[in-house]
């Protein structure tokens, strides 16, 4: 009967804790998470260690930060998983870079589908130097899938700009257009400037200047630099903004 009990207080007392760092109330979300991190919960644990990362309510420690880490990283938490691999890989407050430490965490969260540390590893293979490690096209190319599949648009542009290249994956344009909309959809500035000059020159898409006005303008609301790329392209490709459509056209 008591177990029932106590399940729902320590749910409570979790909430309390995140409303409190979520309020910048980081004191007493360490008071909150302590006894529960000290009974493996293995949330309390995940947090608690990330505010030792970051010195929140405790003097930041990073031995202390990895002690909680890793209690929750062997408890299958993939947000501990990702923070134990990035302070590895990246050295984090004075630790010792151990890269072999780190990408077997950064690996663990991927596989378990946390989309930042799929991004983390796609970068790591591509800089490959910065890291110690010889580059990996191939494994960056994975982990950019993953990363896209998981709906990161920077990550599906990234796809899309491979497929479009042909250089780590077989050139398919039918490809790099899907995942060039997905971006698009999402907001992305670079694939709706892309998409659009492929409508625009008829690349991997029927041409279709109403879809190119289309993307270009909406890259343009995205910030000045895109403003002035999408008007070069529209005086390129001969495009006039005559009308100001009220909504999206029929896609091709």
């Amino acid at each position: 009967m008591i177990s029932f009990l106590v399940a729902p207080a320590f749910a409570g007392q979790l909430e309390d804790a995140d409303e409190a760092i979520q309020h910048g109330d980081y004191a007493n979300a360490v008071t909150l998470l302590r006894p529960l991190a000290e009974g493996e919960n293995i949330e309390a644990e995940a947090r608690l260690g990330k505010l030792y990362i970051d010195g929140k309510g405790v003097p930041r420690d990073i031995h202390q930060a990895l002690v909680w880490l890793r209690k929750a990283a062997e408890h299958g938490n993939a947000d501990a998983q990702f923070h134990l691999g990035l302070a590895y890989t990246m050295g984090i407050a004075g630790l010792h870079r151990d890269m072999d430490e780190g990408l077997a965490w950064l690996h663990k969260a991927a596989e378990l589908g946390d989309k930042r540390s799929q991004v983390a590893l796609a970068d790591i293979y591509s800089a490959g130097a910065f890291f110690g490690l010889s580059r990996d096209d191939q494994r960056a190319f994975l982990w950019i899938r993953r990363a896209a599949e998981s709906g990161d648009a920077r990550y599906q542009t990234r796809l899309a700009n491979a497929f479009a290249e042909g250089k780590v994956a077989p050139r398919d344009e039918d490809q790099a257009v899907f995942w060039y909309r997905k971006a698009a959809d999402q907001g992305d500035g670079g694939a709706q400037l892309i998409l659009g000059a492929r409508y625009g020159r008829g690349e991997g898409v029927p041409k279709d200047k109403v879809q190119a006005l289309f993307w270009l303008k909406k890259a343009a609301e995205q910030n000045e630099a895109n403003k002035a790329l999408a008007a070069a392209y529209m005086k390129q490709l001969e495009i006039e903004d005559e009308s100001s459509p009220s909504g999206e056209p029929a896609r091709h």
